[in-house]
């Protein structure tokens, strides 16, 4: 069992396409064949930063998401 290290959220901007980047974050890390904790990890700090832009899809990097952790 995996469980993600806790994250801060400041203001929450949308709250739309948040648990889609916690999928596609999943996804990516199941298909680089990571740890089950870096993948937990990578999925959740995607699902965060999510929360922080407007719209439905999202424009963070994987470089971004990586620093967020």
């Amino acid at each position: 069992m995996a469980v993600s290290k806790k994250f801060s959220i400041g203001n929450v901007i949308d709250k739309v396409g948040s648990g889609d980047c916690f999928m596609a974050g999943l996804i990516y890390g199941l298909y680089r064949k990571n740890v089950a904790l870096d993948i937990i990890n990578y999925a959740s700090a995607a699902a965060v930063g999510k929360l922080q832009e407007l719209g439905d899809a999202t424009s963070q990097t994987v470089d971004q998401v990586k620093t967020r952790i």
